[in-house]
């Protein structure tokens, strides 16, 4: 795809979800050149994810049951490492940070889980 098809494949889409994908991308950057979430951090936002998807799980989307199940295992990772006071790789914190962290967590509860 050239970046002009993009360009005009985007601002063929509503207001409310260009003013969304742009909101992700900055988070997304923002999270980035922050690099770092805590191990606590990354098992929490898991925990909380599973907890509020749990009573919903039949009325979520494919995606987001994907998105909750690897919250599950984001979180089981990130407090094992904790309790055990090992250290994970940066690419594991990078990937956390873009999926779990506050601006992306906010994002998903707002647009992804139903009210």
């Amino acid at each position: 795809m050239q970046i002009q098809q993009i360009l005009q494949e985007f601002l063929q889409l509503s207001v409310p979800l260009q003013a969304t994908i742009l909101l992700l991308g900055l988070i997304a950057v923002q999270q980035l050149r922050q690099g770092h979430i805590g191990r606590v951090g990354i098992a929490s936002a898991g925990v909380l994810v599973f907890g509020t998807a749990y009573p919903i799980w039949n009325q979520l989307g494919g995606v987001w049951r994907i998105y909750t199940g690897a919250s599950v295992v984001f979180a089981v990772v990130a407090g094992a490492s904790y309790l055990t006071k090992t250290s994970l790789s940066s690419e594991f914190y990078k990937i956390a940070l873009l999926l779990y962290g506050g601006g992306p967590i906010i994002m998903v509860f707002l647009f992804g889980f139903p009210l």
